[in-house]
């Protein structure tokens, strides 16, 4: 029950809490069965076991009915509380509806919803009564919508045009890492809201400038008004205390409060320093004397993305607190496949692992979701940065009226509700939609008018609206597409960040990265199997076989079984035909090589101003590029990952046959000396030739310092070599082993 007196600004009801007794059923069927709000239709209609869990063996290809057909979700027979009957204003708030639905109370038709990432809110006044309400949400099929639509529509759509005009999570209808699910469901609360004169929507706290040991920093606050009035703002940061007024206007609006901190702790990412959080508590009171109170935790940093002409084209790194940092990481998609809501314990377990493996940014990729205010909380406290992609990707996207204030209102409400945590770094507007555009073929066959009408949706979407938005609401960087240019184009690797895929796609070598380094590697990867766990959930009632339904539905890159073969010979010739596990287990030591000489290559390049491996995680059983499998066992990669992530990195190049001993210290603030010794082999059937050397000294003077080049005209021919090295500084000793690949 909310305890919320009548002289609050607002008093909430929750109406998806374990109390509550929600039922569904398919539309004009009879069978009423229980359910679990917030959830999906599809994790529904599992619990009454009248389909097959969908992510086991073949069982997708058996559920595709389910999103064909309306579902009718009810609570019925609820109280409203008597402090919300008070109020002046009430509303039933949506927080998240996926997707198309029909909304009913009492059986009086309030309105529709059409978008997943945005809250929609009805007025209720008059309609709610002290008891015996009833709430229906009929969903129908997103699919059937988006052809509607695409009827509706003059222009063609270029990519997958079913889901681009659906503004619901784009990897529900399948990837090359997914199935296609197209559920639907209610996957955030719903409340009944009351208020009165005011309401006191949200506020954040930003960081715009750190001088002389203050910081300059703006509070936004977020109301909606019934009326001009007073209003009285105490501040309160981490028991410094702030006091304005401001008069109220009606409608919905923003109030600013500018305000300095003297010596401030600051927010630091994961091994720069120490992520600090300050509890911040921000009280509004009206001059009739309502009040509200909100509590949330803030931290004082600031983020700059440094994108300037330079010696090697235009740079692209990030600052943070005036210092620049190489940013460590991966793209993560979602947490699992079907929406609903996830426990701490669930996304601590993952965001651990990579706190554990050194990484200080994650990215939230285009075609997933924006995540939950818990999940940017963990980062904000492991000091872990968040690229922020708003959920557009791999398509090109309408441009009509409807369909942007659709937007403008997802993307008002997401850059507001995400922006001010210290973690968020940058909003990116999309995934791969210029790159496609420019160069996947997509003009191909089309007008210059239809291509110059396509290219002006697009600019208008996120060249203008989405910048617009970002620039209004926060002082965080924006950039408009990643990557800026693909690989096909030469700037690709001087200019912006890159997803460099002539790795796996064009199936060129690993030995590739040791040239293609790019300005910032936003993506690239490579495939590995998953844990012997994993493969037993895509075939559970047969032994493993490549050739079966089951494992092959689970593999969704076309050329990936093949490809993965192809890779994993090139270093272990006879490895596809070892016995399953022992050939899985080479391919994730494939993948874990291969990746992290990229990485340590990346690392070592002053070119270069940070790596994001291309994925995290997994949203079911699948042979993908992920490091950590769906039932969150780390592969070799994720291992390997703690010593190629470290902080120190001892590692090595090779140029014109001299080897070079590489020393990167991403904590680096005075000169010091590093002590190496070591050995190279060259590996041959009938004997090892090497070259030993020890007491090697480098001056460290900055992040990256490289040795004096060892002469390998010695190690003559096309054989591995083995690389064994130790540095020794401040008292430490750093000892590692690289195999050097012909």
């Amino acid at each position: 029950m909310n305890t919320l007196s009548a002289q609050s600004l607002s008093v909430k009801q929750n109406l998806t809490s374990p109390f509550m007794s929600w039922v569904f059923n398919e539309e004009g069927k009879t069978e009423i069965m229980s359910c679990a709000v917030p959830g999906n239709v599809h994790r529904d209609l599992v619990l009454n076991k009248k389909i097959p869990d969908p992510l086991i063996g073949t069982n997708e290809t058996a559920v595709q009915w389910v999103g064909e057909k309306n579902w009718e979700y009810t609570l019925n027979d609820f109280v409203c509380e008597p402090n919300i009957l008070l109020q002046d204003k009430i509303e039933l708030r949506l927080n998240g509806i996926d997707t198309y639905a029909k909304i009913f109370l009492n059986d009086i038709f309030l309105g529709e919803t059409n978008n997943a990432f945005v809250q929609f809110d009805f007025n209720v006044k008059g309609i709610i009564l002290p008891k015996g309400n009833k709430l229906r949400i009929i969903f129908s099929p997103a699919e059937a919508y988006a052809k509607q639509k695409l009827t509706e529509r003059l222009l063609p759509l270029p990519g997958d045009s079913i889901r681009a005009v659906c503004r619901k999570p784009q990897y529900h209808f399948g990837w090359d890492w997914g199935p296609k699910l197209v559920t639907c469901g209610i996957t955030k609360n719903i409340e009944i809201v009351g208020h009165t004169d005011m309401l006191f929507e949200t506020f954040g706290v930003e960081t715009l400038s750190l001088n002389e040991g203050k910081a300059q920093m703006r509070a936004h606050i977020h109301y909606r008004a019934d009326k001009e009035e007073k209003v009285a703002v105490a501040f309160n940061f981490g028991g410094q205390i702030f006091k304005e007024e401001f008069v109220s206007r009606k409608g919905e609006h923003d109030f600013i409060l500018p305000f300095e901190l003297n010596e401030p702790k600051l927010w630091w990412p994961n091994e720069a320093g120490t992520p600090f959080m300050y509890l911040v508590q921000c009280t509004l009171q009206t001059a009739s004397g309502k009040t509200n109170t909100r509590v949330m935790k803030a931290g004082v940093r600031t983020i700059e993305l440094v994108n300037q002409p330079d010696e090697f084209g235009e740079s692209f790194f990030f600052k943070v607190n005036g210092k620049s940092i190489f940013m460590k990481g991966a793209n993560y998609i979602p947490l699992r496949m079907l929406p609903g809501v996830y426990s701490e314990s669930e996304y601590r377990t993952l965001l651990e692992k990579c706190r554990g493996a050194h990484f200080n940014m994650l990215r939230v990729w285009g075609g997933g979701i924006y995540e939950s205010d818990l999940f940017y909380s963990l980062c904000d406290e492991m000091g872990i940065l968040i690229w922020q992609d708003f959920m557009f990707a791999c398509s090109m996207y309408p441009g009509d009226a409807k369909f942007l204030e659709s937007v403008q209102k997802e993307a008002e409400q997401n850059v507001r509700r995400i922006s001010y945590h210290p973690c968020m770094a940058i909003w990116c507007g999309n995934n791969e939609n210029a790159e496609a555009w420019s160069n996947w073929g997509w003009k191909t066959g089309l007008s210059a008018s239809s291509v110059s009408a396509i290219d002006s949706e697009y600019n208008q979407l996120f060249n203008q609206l989405l910048p617009g938005i970002v620039g209004h609401f926060s002082n965080l960087p924006y950039w408009p597409s990643s990557p800026q240019f693909g690989r096909g184009n030469k700037e690709s690797m001087d200019v912006g960040d890159s997803h460099y895929w002539g790795l796996w796609h064009d199936e060129q070598p690993f030995s590739v990265l040791e040239t293609k380094v790019p300005r910032f590697m936003s993506e690239f990867g490579m495939q590995s199997f998953p844990s012997e766990d994993v493969l037993k959930l895509m075939s559970p009632l047969a032994p493993f076989d490549l050739n079966s339904e089951g494992i092959k539905l689970h593999q969704k890159n076309a050329r990936g079984f093949g490809l993965m073969k192809q890779y994993t010979e090139l270093w272990y010739p006879e490895a596809s035909k070892l016995p399953t596990q022992e050939y899985a287990k080479l391919t994730q030591e494939m993948q874990a090589e291969g990746m992290c000489r990229a990485i340590e290559v990346q690392r070592s390049s002053p070119r270069c101003g940070g790596t994001l491996y291309w994925q995290l995680n997994d949203v079911w059983p699948s042979f993908s590029w992920s490091s950590i499998d769906v039932l969150g066992i780390e592969k070799a990669f994720h291992k390997k990952l703690k010593e190629s992530y470290a902080p120190q990195l001892l590692t090595y190049k090779i140029e014109n046959d001299s080897l070079f001993i590489v020393w990167v210290d991403d904590q680096y603030s005075n000169s010091y000396y590093v002590n190496i010794s070591g050995e190279i082999k060259q590996l041959q059937k009938k004997r090892a030739r090497g070259i030993g050397f020890d007491q090697i000294t480098i001056p460290v003077n900055g992040k990256i310092s490289i040795s004096e080049g060892i002469s390998l005209r010695e190690l003559k021919g096309k054989y591995e070599r083995m690389l064994s090295l130790e540095a020794v500084y401040r008292n430490i000793s750093i000892q590692r082993k690289f195999i050097i690949r012909p």
